[in-house]
């Protein structure tokens, strides 16, 4: 009776009882195979059986999308491929919800990506994954991870989430076309660089216009190697020291190590001026009187002296060429020559109580230095 009346059977007995959904596959493969039955028939028997098919192979197309729309599919990357090019390799909202089924993901992203197939077709499909704007960020960096290729730049219009999570995993290469792009925020470019610090690190100076305060703090913070850091130092203009407090005193370690001799005149002033901490300021200090001189040096040094306890500054001074050093000597009253720059330094010296004192002549100016600190 069962075989003479199979539809009836079907939609009387099968599709009516709701614990009856654990047929085996093969006859539910045999089912939706018989062609003496409606089409839609056999489509709702997809729906009401919970079986899950291995391949699209051997199963009528006109089935392929209620497979996937049901999630009846293993989730393989043949398979995949292999609906993609179904849809004339467009992809369509049943697939991009196919993908976005946790479980789906999680399985791709494990699974070796090795398609049989067109390599000009493998290519659209990547690309098709790539750009697809409907696939939410953790599916999407679930499946770049199963596919596992790095690309050279960015998709135009994905969110800025699925550029982050794209150079966070290392799946775009740095570049100045890369990074350069409106669209990417120095977050973005952060991960980018971060990922690629090598590429960054060869073709640093290349990176000098991109640079910014926000980008250059965070990769200061980061973990990535010291060599790095001093590496970045060389493309950190003075605009970025000035921009904050903070930067001057991560950075300073990095531009001591990195040498002031390959540093422009404004940057290492301006690390100087905005540094807090005062061993490194001295070390700063030092280099900066090696390289650009006296005149320079003592400009820089008097414009700090209102910012550092006594103690610090008498220990820059004693850096100082003679007989400016003699001022660092308590209870001593040298004479240094008359100079508009030497009375603004001694004054600023006498204004933060540095010093007793000064007399000041034509030609020289007497310092009376405290007698102790």
């Amino acid at each position: 009776m069962v075989i003479n009346n199979l539809e009836t059977y079907i939609e009387k007995v099968m599709l009516l009882n709701p614990e009856n959904t654990k047929e085996p596959i093969e006859i539910v493969d045999s089912l939706i195979a018989t062609v003496d039955l409606p089409f839609e028939l056999r489509k709702k028997i997809i729906i009401h059986q919970d079986c899950v098919f291995h391949t699209f192979e051997g199963i009528n197309i006109s089935f392929w999308n209620t497979l996937i729309q049901t999630n009846k599919i293993q989730p393989t990357w043949q398979n995949i491929f292999q609906y993609f090019n179904f849809t004339e390799s467009k992809g369509n909202e049943f697939l991009d919800t196919y993908l976005n089924i946790e479980k789906n993901a999680d399985t791709l992203e494990l699974e070796m990506f090795a398609l049989e197939g067109d390599k000009d077709e493998i290519l659209k499909f990547k690309q098709y994954l790539y750009d697809n704007i409907a696939i939410h960020d953790v599916s999407y960096i679930k499946l770049h991870r199963g596919i596992n290729t790095r690309w050279n730049n960015f998709p135009k219009d994905i969110s800025s989430e699925k550029k982050l999570l794209l150079a966070s995993n290392n799946f775009v290469v740095l570049s100045k076309e890369s990074i350069e792009r409106p669209d990417i925020s120095w977050r973005i470019a952060s991960a980018l660089i971060q990922s690629n610090y090598g590429l960054f690190v060869r073709d640093v100076e290349s990176y000098k216009d991109h640079m910014s305060f926000e980008l250059a703090l965070e990769l200061y913070q980061s973990d990535l190697p010291e060599n790095f850091k001093i590496q970045l130092s060389r493309i950190v203009n003075d605009t970025i020291l000035a921009y904050d407090n903070e930067i001057a005193d991560i950075a300073a370690p990095f531009f001591i190590k990195l040498g002031l001799n390959v540093i422009e005149q404004d940057v290492a002033a301006t690390l100087i001026y905005f540094v807090k901490n005062v061993e490194l300021g001295i070390k700063l200090f030092k280099a900066y009187l090696d390289k650009f001189g006296l005149d320079e040096s003592l400009e820089i040094f008097t414009q700090k002296i209102e910012e550092w306890d006594e103690k610090s500054v008498i220990d820059m001074i004693k850096l100082l060429p003679s007989p400016l050093c003699d001022i660092s000597v308590y209870g001593k009253n040298p004479t240094i020559p008359f100079s508009e720059r030497n009375l603004k330094f001694v004054s600023a010296l006498e204004e933060n109580k540095v010093i007793s004192s000064k007399a000041v002549s034509k030609d020289k100016i007497r310092i009376h230095t405290k007698r102790k600190p």
